[in-house]
């Protein structure tokens, strides 16, 4: 599912005519959607293969990520 709207968000962008501010725009409630998608993506493969350690390392990259990407924002 996370991988599907990851999708959606970059065919918006395509087809708004890759407008860059289309990459920062909200997607319904989620800021960030090109930041918080594949982290979501990734966390819940490593949660359904009971991969503990990637699941750790989802979790702090997540976290650095989508720190690091609000930053830039502003």
């Amino acid at each position: 599912m996370f991988l599907f709207l990851y999708y959606i968000v970059w065919t918006r962008y395509f087809a708004g005519g890759r407008d860059t501010a289309l990459l920062e725009k909200k997607f319904g409630p989620i800021p960030m959607p090109l930041t918080v998608f594949p982290v979501l993506y990734f966390l819940c493969a490593a949660i359904w293969l009971h991969n503990v350690p990637a699941v750790i390392f989802m979790i702090i990259f997540g976290i650095a990520h989508n720190i690091v990407s609000y930053r830039s924002l502003s």
